[in-house]
């Protein structure tokens, strides 16, 4: 299943439930991760623990956080990241639309390892 497709979906379903400024956050977080699955060709059925560490590696080695003196991003960001990616799973849970490309068991065991960076 297209992650991009659903993805967007799921932005259209919380435009209501949160706050303009979380919703902000959401979109431009899990866009990141959506484009990063696309440029690896990752659907959203091959989304699990080991698939969101690589990305979050990725991010860590590549991406320019705030603040001259720091050198990569802080774990608060990447766990900020890995939470949105959960959500956005659970939510793909919540209808049956989706429930034959996530599994339950799947997003639970999606958990943040420190030691993978």
């Amino acid at each position: 299943m297209n992650i991009r497709e659903v993805a967007q979906e799921y932005f259209t379903s919380i435009t209501t439930r949160l706050n303009p400024r979380t919703r902000a956050s959401y979109s431009q977080r899990l866009n990141v991760f959506v484009a990063w699955c696309e440029s690896n060709q990752v659907q959203l059925e091959q989304v699990n623990n080991e698939l969101v560490h690589r990305f979050l590696k990725y991010l860590y080695e590549t991406q320019k956080p705030y603040g001259a003196a720091r050198t990569h991003l802080s774990i608060h960001t990447l766990q900020g990241y890995l939470r949105v990616i959960r959500s956005f799973l659970m939510w793909c849970l919540e209808g049956d639309r989706y429930t034959d490309f996530v599994s339950y068991r799947t997003v639970m065991k999606i958990r943040f390892d420190q030691s993978v960076l």
